[in-house]
């Protein structure tokens, strides 16, 4: 558990680094070289080495499961307490989607070692990101007043570096080839690289003062991101349908993530109140390390 610790060190590192001068859009920059060079590297060197099965469904689809949910209880709230449009499809993609990947990788890798990043990857590629790419759009269009064509959302799903990695990763895997030798310890090196560089990107978001002034939208959303998404998948894949595996505990560890970073910034690029979206992305990620290992603590004590 001690490489726990570059967690904190990379985020606190990335705040530091803004707070002597470097600019917030660098964060874009970094994203992007993880978007399009670390993170499809660690996929093609983690993924073909996975055996697939029928329970790799459980973290797939968790994604998918929570983010329904939260269209349909975000949509109530907002009924109930009269906010504006932009408000709601803020928080739901906000509150609605975990940060599976840049803060779920290295906290998986940290509990589980590989075959926690292997969890990870699941609930982020087919999970969480194609989960944004295709519902996630939809969401922020209707809330925006904007409209995609179908083709349109197809597009940006399939040009995502990261999904065409899982997509070849996944046919690598069903073909039983892996990659070996200096393209392998190529592969490994890039996506080392994912954990210090995400996090310093994050980091590069944070803002201490958004713990200022909580509104009720994002109480709302940091309830529903910390308390009731993983509680949900604890009972549901756990004590309903007995599952006490890896793939169900990293669901669980997975669903208690903070905020998905790249949620926010799709949020943003449709003017779905931006202000609350990166208070509600800022608190999350630094409250979900307080709340993270209670979740862990409770699947633990499942084995």
């Amino acid at each position: 558990m001690s490489s726990l610790l570059i967690i904190p060190l990379c985020l606190v590192g990335g705040w530091a680094l803004r707070r002597m001068g470097m600019p917030q859009t660098w964060a874009k920059y970094l994203t992007n070289m993880v978007i399009y060079m670390a993170l499809p590297a660690l996929i093609l060197a983690k993924i073909p080495a996975i055996s697939f099965k029928t329970q790799f469904l459980l973290p797939m689809l968790m994604p998918w499961l929570l983010f329904i949910l939260a269209i349909g209880l975000f949509w109530f709230l907002g009924k109930q307490h009269a906010w504006p449009k932009a408000t709601v499809g803020g928080i739901t993609l906000t509150a609605g989607l975990g940060n599976t990947s840049f803060i779920g990788i290295p906290v998986m890798q940290a509990i589980w070692g590989d075959a926690g990043v292997q969890v990870a990857l699941l609930a982020d590629q087919p999970g969480s990101f194609a989960c944004l790419s295709t519902l996630g759009i939809i969401v922020a269009s209707a809330y925006s007043g904007s409209r995609l064509s179908v083709k349109v959302i197809g597009s940006r799903v399939v040009k995502f570096p990261p999904f065409l990695a899982f997509i070849f990763a996944f046919g690598l895997g069903i073909a039983n080839w892996q990659f070996s030798g200096t393209a392998l310890q190529i592969l490994n090196f890039l996506g080392s690289l994912v954990v210090p560089i995400a996090l310093i990107a994050v980091g590069l978001q944070l803002s201490i003062a958004a713990f200022r002034n909580w509104p009720k939208p994002v109480q709302y959303g940091l309830v529903y991101k910390l308390v009731l998404a993983p509680l949900l998948i604890y009972v549901l894949y756990i004590l309903l349908l007995k599952q006490n595996d890896l793939l169900a505990k990293g669901s669980v560890i997975e669903a208690a993530m903070g905020p998905m970073v790249t949620a926010a910034l799709v949020a943003d690029a449709y003017n779905l109140n931006s202000k609350l979206v990166y208070q509600l992305l800022s608190i999350g990620i630094l409250l979900s390390f307080l709340s993270l290992p209670l979740w862990w603590l409770l699947v633990r004590w499942q084995l």
